[in-house]
């Protein structure tokens, strides 16, 4: 959730096309880290699965 301050108000007022583009930035910023976070969620589960086949196998 984000709050508007005062600046970031005047912000959009005067400038419009910098507020975009800010937005802009905001929203890949958060697109990257979840898809980082999918990525590293991504190996630990392969990882894991590695883990439990190979001691099931040597078992």
């Amino acid at each position: 959730m984000s709050i508007l301050t005062d600046r970031s108000v005047g912000l959009l007022d005067s400038r419009p096309q910098e507020a975009l583009l800010c937005a802009r930035a905001k929203r890949q910023r958060q697109m990257f880290y979840l898809c980082e976070s999918e990525a590293s969620a991504t190996n630990v589960l392969s990882v894991r699965k590695r883990s439990v086949s190979n001691k099931a196998s040597s078992s």
